[in-house]
């Protein structure tokens, strides 16, 4: 599988976007409901709104799963686009007031882990004089243990893939505050090697 037919999905984490919050669910609980694990999720999950102003297509997160418009995953069902589900939620905003066409957001395909042999590995400081770091570049993945799913997550990782038929749907549609980057070109910090 060519890896540059695949991107890594997130928020942008810009301080416009809102932001909403559960607090008592705790970061294991939100892997969990990440990928579609509902046992410990009272439903609907009630969220409420604590930053930003902007009611963006997939909002800013505090936890590991997303919180994304109706008509995101209108757009996924349209396009029997697979390796997702969703859950129920009420949003409630600053004044107190709730916010209709948003949704909880998992993810259930599945591929093998990221195989970090095949990437470039370089050292950079964040900042100078800050510490030199090591760094993965390019992402590759173990495909053969691959569902087949157009959105998935390598195991032993909360990494969230798409394809390239779900980043055109993103662009194509004007969807808002999602981040979409290349396997070929992520870098991601490297905290299995050592000196």
């Amino acid at each position: 599988m060519e890896i540059n037919n695949y991107f890594t999905f997130k928020a942008s984490f810009s301080q416009t976007p809102v932001c909403v919050k559960n607090s008592m669910i705790d970061w294991d609980d939100s892997i969990e409901i990440l990928k579609g694990n509902y046992k410990n999720l009272n439903s609907p999950l009630i969220l409420a709104q604590i930053s930003g102003k902007k009611w963006t297509d997939i909002l800013n997160p505090t936890n590991a799963f997303f919180i994304v418009s109706k008509k995101f995953t209108q757009l996924l069902q349209i396009n029997n686009i697979k390796g997702w589900k969703s859950f129920d939620i009420k949003i409630f905003d600053k004044q107190g007031s709730e916010i209709e066409d948003y949704c909880g957001f998992s993810v259930i395909g599945k591929c093998g882990d990221i195989d970090y042999s095949k990437s470039k590995v370089i050292e950079k400081r964040l900042v100078p004089n800050g510490t030199l770091d090591k760094y993965f570049i390019g992402m590759d993945l173990d495909f053969s243990k691959w569902d087949g799913s157009d959105i998935f997550i390598p195991e032993n990782t909360i990494y969230v893939i798409v394809s390239k038929k779900v980043q055109e749907i993103i662009i194509k549609n004007k969807l808002t505050n999602f981040l979409l980057q290349d396997l070929a070109e992520i870098e991601m910090l490297d905290y299995k090697l050592e000196d």
